[in-house]
């Protein structure tokens, strides 16, 4: 019988339509069309006031004090377009902060949901920056592309209509004008594609292999090789500054084309304009109220040509966050976990890896029950304590309390297991705040208490000592200990112990060994090792039957 949790199906639209269909996006969108459209409105308003006003004080000699009316007008125009600019400046901000906010969450928390089977063909470097930095990339999609797409969609109809009714001949000619700067926009930003995703490429290898190096900075010092890692990153630094060199020129020639478009289209216009009004087929007031709308039209589409770089910019980011989160994922069902120390039950389980499915393994626990499960090197002993925390499918019958593991909530059974590895990583800080993650509203003689039972040795500073990237300057067994104290800690009924002794002498195993039994008394505790077992350890060889 099969017994494995269910995945989820990747999405199979692009980077880009994903993006757009977020949850925020259309609120964001339609919040920022609404008020460029009035914003639009508005100014087209205060653009033909301007012109009745000029035509009135300078041509037609009317006193500036007659024109109280049309001057109040124009600046209450004036005013409140500068206000639902400012509003609408404000709002892509803060949902542009909170769609990237929801993205860099779930992609963490889907990193987190993977679990260490569905990465281990990912580098883990990669997987950190696609999750950190590839939503930071998507700000400024959010802030500045989308927005400015939606403005330029209220906006330019508003001036083009309001062209329309004052010269139709002008409005032909925005109207024939706007289509080829939007072709220019499309060609560019077509054929720039892949610098872009040169770039980004360039900087998760830079950031990846900087990470790495910094991680194995005191054994590259150690082999004398510090120097040549420097003048590899180096290296490095400079092929991702041409690359973004390269991203930069060609938002810059974007935005150059739609200027010179701009600018051509403004120019036409006004030639145009300037022949009629001078032949008398059109009065001063609207061939001034044209002129001035031609800017305004063209405005947004220049705008657009300047933040083409953020969506060129987000294009491979979203590639790589949406490959992150299509990741299938181990879904369980929603049964809560039973209280206490798990009974375990396998039966003919086959642990399902990326790329081989290991032998079937039987056996059975009782709840409280201590056994260490042993087998040579390559057997599965790791991944067998992966499947058990549901972060594996399997083959057979895995049961907790005679409940098949798939049917659980499986981010409630994980929080009633406590997993130590062989190679524990210690969190950078202070030495309390590593042992809070275990527990948060632990007290400090309940941390105290923890440290003793794992015999963590004392620290200069105590719990206020603190420690570096992956431990430094503890040593491998200090470490172990203190992994250890954190699984204790924990309280889970269920630990899980992945060699964790292995950087420890003897004596120091054994006595560890009798703080354990007493310490975990009552949990159910499967150890994977090569050595001899605890006292009061059952051994568990792997297919073997119960």
């Amino acid at each position: 019988m099969t017994h494995a949790p269910h995945l989820n199906s990747p999405s199979g639209l692009p980077p880009d339509r994903r993006l757009a269909r977020e949850p925020g996006v259309r609120p964001l969108l339609l919040g920022t069309f609404t008020l460029s459209l009035l914003a639009a409105l508005t100014g087209a308003l205060a653009w033909w006031t301007t012109a009745r006003l000029i035509n009135a004080v300078f041509l037609n000699g009317a006193p500036l004090p007659t024109q109280t009316a049309a001057l109040t007008l124009l600046a209450a125009a004036l005013l409140l377009r500068a206000a639902l600019n400012a509003t609408r400046e404000a709002l892509t901000g803060r949902r542009a902060a909170r769609l990237t906010a929801h993205l860099r969450e779930r992609a963490l928390t889907q990193a987190t949901r993977l679990g260490p089977v569905a990465l281990a063909d990912i580098d883990g470097a990669h997987v950190t920056l696609t999750a950190t930095e590839a939503p930071e990339k998507l700000r400024a999609y959010y802030a500045r592309y989308l927005p400015t797409a939606a403005h330029a969609a209220a906006t330019l109809p508003v001036f083009l209509g309001a062209a329309l009714l004052l010269d139709p001949l002008g409005a032909l000619v925005l109207t024939v004008t706007a289509p080829v700067c939007i072709a220019f926009l499309i060609l560019v930003g077509l054929a720039t594609r892949t610098v872009s995703d040169r770039a980004w490429t360039g900087l998760l290898r830079l950031q990846a292999r900087t990470l790495d190096a910094a991680r194995g900075l005191p054994t590259l010092v150690a082999y004398g090789r510090a120097h040549a890692r420097a003048d590899s990153l180096a290296r490095e630094a400079d092929e991702y500054r041409v690359s973004t060199l390269r991203v930069l020129r060609v938002a810059f020639l974007s935005g150059f084309v739609l200027d010179l478009a701009a600018t051509l289209s403004t120019a036409l216009v006004a030639v145009i304009v300037g022949v009629r009004l001078f032949e008398g087929h059109l009065t001063f007031t609207p061939a001034l109220a044209v002129l001035l709308y031609t800017p305004e039209f063209f405005a947004p589409l220049r705008t657009l040509g300047t933040e083409r770089h953020a969506a060129l910019d987000a294009h491979p980011a979203a590639r790589d966050l949406y490959a992150l989160l299509d990741t299938p994922t181990l879904q369980g069902g929603a049964t809560p976990p039973p209280d206490g120390a798990p009974a375990l039950t396998l039966r003919d389980v086959q642990v399902r890896l990326p790329g081989r499915t290991l032998p079937p393994v039987t056996f059975a626990l009782a709840a409280g029950e201590h056994a260490a499960l042993v087998g040579p090197s390559g057997a599965g002993k790791t991944a067998l304590l992966h499947a058990l925390m549901g972060f594996a499918p399997v083959h057979g019958d895995l049961l907790v309390h005679g409940a098949p593991l798939s049917t659980l909530d499986l981010p409630a059974w994980r929080a009633r297991v406590a997993l130590v590895t062989q190679h524990a990583r210690v969190r950078a800080g202070a030495l309390r705040a590593h042992l809070l993650t275990a527990r948060p509203d632990a007290t400090d003689d309940e941390l105290h208490a923890a440290l003793r039972a794992a015999h963590v040795p004392d620290l200069p500073d105590g719990l206020n000592t603190r420690v570096g990237d992956g431990g430094l300057p503890l040593s491998g067994g200090e470490r172990a200990r203190l992994a250890v104290a954190r699984a204790l800690l924990a309280d889970a009924p269920l630990v899980l112990l992945d060699e964790p002794f292995a950087h420890l002498d003897t004596p120091a195993e054994h006595a560890l060994h009798a703080a354990l039994a007493r310490a975990l008394a009552g949990r159910t505790v499967l150890l994977v090792t090569h050595r001899p077992p605890p006292p009061g350890f059952r051994t568990v060889h792997l297919g073997a039957t119960p």
